[in-house]
């Protein structure tokens, strides 16, 4: 019987990912933990009572997800965290239209069926961005 282990290289051994760091998870604080559990809440209750199809351009097939009209990290920039939980704040949109609306281009946002409502509501709760937005007519 010949050996054959001279013909194949041993199995390359994995490459090691970054070190985890050593410790606890960082803990959330408790107006973070709030936060999150209101929106759990919120999420539930927008499933509860609208249908499952995107309004922006009323898909129901792929991913929709819970969309907020004014993000949250703009929410937190204009001291307004309570729109974070706000239910107008918040649609259901497809990735897609999600993505149209992120960018802040008008131009491609009015082609949303719910593009006016959605200005209409930033109008009424951040005004900078509202012009921002308004000024690219």
């Amino acid at each position: 019987m010949t050996d054959l282990s001279q013909h194949f290289k041993p199995a390359p051994k994995p490459i090691a990912g970054p070190k985890k760091p050593k410790g606890k998870i960082a803990k959330l604080s408790n107006k973070q933990s709030k936060v999150k559990n209101g929106l759990r809440e919120i999420y539930a209750e927008i499933d509860a009572e609208r249908l499952p199809v995107c309004q922006g351009c009323g898909c129901f097939d792929g991913h929709i997800a819970h969309s907020h009209t004014i993000s949250q990290k703009r929410c937190k920039q204009l001291h307004k965290e309570h729109l974070i939980t706000n239910k107008g704040n918040i649609e259901l949109m497809c990735n897609k239209c999600h993505r149209v609306w992120e960018t802040g281009k008008l131009i491609l946002a009015q082609k949303l069926i719910n593009c006016q409502s959605m200005i209409a509501f930033v109008k009424i709760h951040d005004t900078e961005t509202y012009n921002k937005i308004t000024s690219q007519l």
